[in-house]
């Protein structure tokens, strides 16, 4: 017994130890990190069929703040709120030190694209929100995470600062631009005032039309992060944002119009619901007269599902006032879709992944038959054409009337063979009122017609 005991000792120090370095692992000093998100797919789409043989790791890269009690990280993750909520993610921090820490997502207002992760490990200097939210900040500086892939700040001269009360950004003008890019390349920085306090996050970065040497930076205000954060926290959930349900034509199309014309309206959608029309043209949300389409498309974001909207909608030279209860999206989802390089091999031999690029797509490519697609994973081998495969169909639409189902495997369309997501998005975009459609269901060759008439 005496030497059992004894031989204990050593493993018993062993584990305290590794407990010691643990813990102290998890102990991070700046509040900056690197938001990770990787998934990993089991093989890559050459020429239309699946490439079984090798696997594709793809990690998308996003900036972070430690905020509140230590625990908890803010990221602005522009578009990829889908790929957050998807099981099969993995999601780590990397912090200045070089430690990767495992996060999980608590919830992501999708209003204005921010992801609130929490983490087992305990930032020793998270940001603190500012005492007096509702004013500028005097010496405001820019926190990102520069090309050299180092945390940097700058200082820059603050020449304007104004906000909107009906939207959430408010609008800084400053010098010395600091690098950070906007759009769907989400890299956000961060603003701190003289105390290190969250001023906001740079959601958006533009160079003044006016004058080359101030960027236009679009910051979402701490109050809101704050107020956004809470809400998640309490609801453990999170916050859908506001959706219409349109398709509008492209902006060169809209001549002297402030927003261009709706192209089409997605069935079963609240715009259908509310009676609007193609050809209509949106020109006011309440009382708020809009400027451009990404005036119309940010508003009806921020509005929330749940919501009920006045519209002033233009309609054959004669204005209408529509009201609509916006819902969340229920219509798209993240999907991938894959491409070689030149000189990769053919589908029948194996592939590198060097030699292959990963490509995001937000699915499905014309919304308004209610049909999801991606490449069909069943193409691979047997002689089976290639083919998109239904990985959902939209409740109440076209494409669910027309009895199609998940998992459906589309080979034709018109009798022209389906090779890619453009040629689905090409026939539907046709004149006719309907297209023959020849799918592969458990095996069996099945023909059905699917209304497309005005998308």
């Amino acid at each position: 017994m005496r030497s059992i005991r004894h031989a204990g000792i050593p493993y018993l120090i062993v584990t305290l130890a590794l407990w010691s370095a643990r813990l102290f692992a998890q102990s991070v000093e700046s509040p900056y990190v690197r938001v990770l998100l990787t998934r990993e797919f089991p093989g890559v789409v050459v020429k239309g069929r699946l490439v079984p043989q090798t696997r594709v790791r793809e990690t998308a890269e996003f900036n972070g703040c430690a905020v509140g009690n230590g625990n908890l990280v803010l990221s602005y993750i522009g578009s990829y709120g889908p790929e957050f909520h998807s099981p099969a993610v993995q999601v780590d921090l990397e912090t200045s030190e070089g430690q990767k820490i495992r996060a999980q997502l608590v919830g992501v207002d999708e209003r204005i694209s921010v992801a609130v992760l929490q983490t087992g490990a305990t930032f020793k200097n998270p940001l603190v929100w500012p005492d007096d939210e509702e004013t500028a900040p005097q010496q405001p500086s820019i926190v990102t995470f520069g090309p050299q892939k180092k945390w940097s700040k700058r200082a820059p001269a603050l020449f304007h600062f104004e906000t909107d009360p009906e939207l959430p950004e408010q609008e800084m003008h400053v010098s010395a631009p600091a690098r950070v890019q906007s759009g769907d390349a989400p890299t956000a920085a961060f603003v701190v005032d003289q105390e290190e306090k969250l001023v906001g996050l740079v959601s958006a970065v533009e160079l003044h039309p006016l004058d080359r040497q101030i960027h236009v930076c679009q910051i979402l205000p701490s109050a809101l992060l704050r107020e956004s954060t809470e809400l998640i926290m309490e609801g453990n959930r999170s916050i859908k944002a506001g959706w219409l349900g349109i398709l509008l034509h492209p902006d060169e199309e809209k001549g002297s119009l402030p927003v261009a014309p709706i192209r089409s309206v997605v069935r079963g959608s609240p715009a259908e619901q509310a009676g609007l029309e193609s050809g209509d043209v949106i020109v006011r949300i309440g009382t708020r007269a809009l400027k451009s389409t990404f005036d119309l498309v940010r508003n009806i974001r921020w509005k929330g599902a749940g919501s009920l909207v006045e519209l002033g909608v233009e309609r054959n030279g004669k204005l209408h006032t529509v009201t609509v209860r916006l819902t969340e999206r229920q219509d798209q989802h993240p999907g991938f879709s894959w491409g070689s390089d030149p000189g990769s091999p053919d589908s029948t031999g194996p592939a590198s992944a060097s030699m292959l690029r990963l490509y995001r797509t937000l699915l499905p490519p014309h919304i308004g038959v209610g049909l999801e697609l991606q490449p069909s994973p069943l193409v691979a081998g047997g002689g089976i054409p290639s083919g998109l495969m239904v990985s959902s169909v939209v409740r109440g639409s076209a494409a669910q009337k027309a009895g199609f189902r998940k998992g459906d495997v589309l080979i034709q369309i018109n009798g022209r063979l389906l090779l890619s997501l453009d040629d689905a998005m090409r026939a539907v975009d046709s004149k006719e009122n309907s297209v023959s459609v020849r799918l592969i269901r458990d095996g069996h060759l099945h023909t059905l017609l699917l209304g497309v008439a005005g998308h």
